[in-house]
Formats: C-alpha cells, structure tokens, sequence
C-alpha cells in the first residue's frame, strides 16, 4: 500500500509539472467532526493547495488537488472530554462537469496520508503529541461531492462534502460496534484563485 501511494504522488506531481491549462491555488474553510463518539461536536480549521484541470474540455475534465488539510473534532462526552487534531496530505482525484457558464459539479475520491496528530484530553488522561504512531491509521480514504461557482476568469467559490469510510483508530484496537468506529466527516468552503500566467 504503501508502494501505491508513492507511485501515485509521483504521478500526480509529473501531471501537475506537464499541464498548465488549469494550474490554481486553493484555501478552504473546513467544519470537520468525529462520527462515532457520543457526544460530538465539530471543530473548525483550515486546508491550503493547489489544483489542476487536466483534459479540460468545455463540460467535462479530470481534477487533480494536492492539499494539507487540519482535521479532527472535539467529544463532548463529560468522563471523555478530548480535542483530536489530524494534519492530512490529501491527495483529491475528481470528475467535473459544467452544467451552466457559471456552475461545475464534481466527485470523486480521495487518499489521505496523516502527517501529525494530537490528542487533547482532559487532566484525566495523557495527551498525545507529535508524529503518528501507535493506535493511529497512517492512511486515508474518502468520497467526494461539492459544486464549484465561476466568479469570474481567475477566482471561483467551491463547497464539498467529505465521506471518510477508514476509521482513524487502528484496526488493531479491539472490535468496536459499527456505532463506534471513529470516522472524520467534513465540510469545506474553498476559494481558488488562477493566476493571470495560468489563464
């Protein structure tokens, strides 16, 4: 897996180095929270990147991201209180289609790497901080759904809908019920400049 997910950067890298038809930047707002605990509640933060259209045709083209995206979520449970904080390389692969001059509609799928994490707990129990290891899946994989709005030639709004299916504890916990396997879900509002180059 690990091997598949090399291959697959490097991939992406040499589409991003030989296309310039759409090369742009991306910021997003991200609302993310915890399906699994409880009693959850969401947590706010950013993502930063890049994007290129590839094939890009009048209504249909490829859109490949590269992304670091802060994610997590707080449980609010009164014996379990924690901030989780996850730092992904998220690597976006969706289909757009433009169903008006102004408005696109993608989907697809998205492999995650996590980075860096930090668990925030009550004075009860430790924190744990720093590069992943122990309880934590390294890896991430998730569907896609958002609908893009042209503002003008060089900036346009998004706003997407992330399904994780790969809970972020270890499969190597104990077997959980389907209600309590820990699953980011996640809500981003983007803004994606293309430079005057790049136009």
């Amino acid at each position: 897996m690990h091997f598949n997910i090399i291959v697959l950067v490097c991939l992406l890298g040499c589409s991003f180095a030989a296309n310039a038809q759409k090369p742009a930047f991306k910021a997003s707002l991200l609302n993310s929270y915890v399906k699994g605990w409880e009693e959850s509640s969401s947590l706010q933060s950013f993502q930063l990147g890049a994007l290129t259209r590839l094939g890009y045709s009048k209504d249909l083209f490829f859109q490949a991201e590269i992304l670091l995206s802060h994610k997590g979520g707080r449980n609010t449970a009164a014996l379990q209180r924690q901030k989780v904080n996850l730092v992904y390389f998220d690597i976006p692969l969706l289909f757009g289609i433009k169903i008006t001059n102004k408005l696109i509609i993608n989907g697809g799928f998205q492999p995650s790497i996590l980075l860096l994490a930090h668990n925030n707990k009550s004075a009860d129990h430790p924190s744990v901080d720093g590069f992943v290891g122990g309880d934590l899946t390294r890896f991430d994989y998730s569907t896609l759904l958002g609908v893009e709005y042209l503002y003008n030639d060089f900036l346009s709004f998004s706003i997407r809908y992330n399904h994780s299916f790969v809970p972020f504890s270890s499969y190597n916990q104990p077997a959980l019920a389907n209600e309590n396997i820990l699953l980011l879900r996640l809500l981003q509002i983007s803004a994606i400049y293309t430079p005057q180059i790049f136009r």
